[in-house]
């Protein structure tokens, strides 16, 4: 996965929240600091994509922070694993996904 189909693509894998404290496993998607709890990953744009405008102002505004962006592949079988995932484009802003649900018909919840 790349993007999608009019938005960029930001995700946190649940290995990564495995090391945080308790408080940081239930990130409430209304609080304005959502963005800043954990690691955020998003895939490069390298090959394929569109480097969105809202991509790259949320990967500048986490560049200081504790957890700056993290360029990675999002692989199929990252997506098990997956704790958190939001779309994002500059007319919609920040879109949280609450699950996804795999072509195995699995459904992964955040």
């Amino acid at each position: 996965m790349v993007e999608g189909t009019m938005s960029n693509v930001f995700y946190q894998l649940s290995e990564q929240q495995s090391s945080k404290s308790a408080s940081h496993l239930d990130i409430n998607k209304n609080d304005p600091n959502y963005l800043d709890q954990g690691q955020w990953y998003t895939p490069s744009m390298a090959q394929a994509g569109v480097a969105g405008v809202m991509r790259q102002v949320l990967i500048d505004a986490l560049l200081t922070s504790k957890h700056p962006v993290i360029i990675r592949s999002l692989k199929d079988e990252d997506l098990p694993q997956l704790s958190q995932l939001f779309f994002c484009n500059a007319l919609r802003g920040v879109m949280p996904m609450s699950s996804l649900t795999l072509l195995s018909g699995e459904m992964v919840r955040f």
